[in-house]
């Protein structure tokens, strides 16, 4: 999955589904998810180096729905700051879940391919400094 944001921006938020598709009973990982911790993490793809370690994420509810009887669906996601988008180029992330409560462990998301976090290069200022 790739996903695009310019560099000293801080929207779009980053936001995906933390599984397509499960072995696991939907509802009961749902209800595991609202007992989570969420972070993210970051790194340059050439040096390895992470440009975000273990950030505060989050979680919301789908609030759309196409009838009465859909199933609630989570997001997680992560908004960026000036500063981790303030260098170009191409980053793998990552989010880390921490369950607790009845059922403990972790998933690391996005499971089946790479997150691709591109900052391209932005030619105009998006933050205003005082005069």
């Amino acid at each position: 999955m790739n996903f695009f944001i310019k560099q000293n921006a801080t929207l779009p938020v980053l936001k995906m589904r933390p599984i397509e598709d499960s072995n696991l009973d939907y509802e009961k990982f749902m209800t595991m998810l609202e007992n989570s911790a969420i972070t993210f993490s970051m790194r340059d793809k050439q040096t390895g180096v992470y440009k975000i370690a273990n950030k505060q994420g989050g979680i919301v509810l789908r609030t759309k729905r196409v009838n009465n009887n859909q199933l609630d669906e989570y997001y997680i996601y992560y908004k960026f700051t000036t500063k981790d988008t303030s260098t170009s180029g191409t980053y793998e992330g990552s989010f880390h879940i921490d369950f607790f409560g009845n059922t403990t462990g972790n998933l690391i998301v996005p499971i089946r391919e790479e997150l691709n976090i591109i900052i391209t290069d932005s030619f105009t200022r998006t933050t205003v400094t005082s005069v």
